[in-house]
């Protein structure tokens, strides 16, 4: 299966990098290794990944994907997966086409709501 990152998933891992080349560079440059290695991982056995779905409670983070997905059907079908050896970093992709599309690569501590609205906005 086909791996596409898109312009923000690049962007996100090559921020991520830089974030870390400031303390360990030779960590910032596994990020890419485990980052790829784990988008293989995800191409070869795409349903291991959470769907966005899971997500849906009663907390207030549910109702904000709710929302969300609501505004962007496009999300539906979104799982996310973490990175190897980077368990906080989080792969959101879908499968469309064949093809294993990497939307985002983003920090657990990141507001994913308020990133995923801006995506649509």
């Amino acid at each position: 299966m086909e791996i596409l990152f898109s312009k923000e998933a690049e962007s996100d891992v090559i921020d991520i990098a830089r974030y870390i080349s400031d303390d360990n560079p030779a960590v910032a440059a596994e990020v890419f290794d485990m980052v790829w290695n784990t988008s293989q991982l995800l191409a070869s056995m795409p349903e291991i990944g959470t769907p966005i779905d899971s997500l849906l409670d009663t907390s207030e983070l549910g109702q904000e994907i709710q929302e969300i997905l609501n505004a962007a059907p496009l999300l539906k079908g979104m799982r996310r997966f973490p990175v190897k050896k980077f368990r906080k970093l989080i792969i959101w992709y879908n499968v469309k086409n064949n093809a294993l599309h990497v939307e985002r690569v983003l920090h657990g501590s990141q507001d994913i709501p308020v990133i995923f609205a801006s995506m649509f906005t």
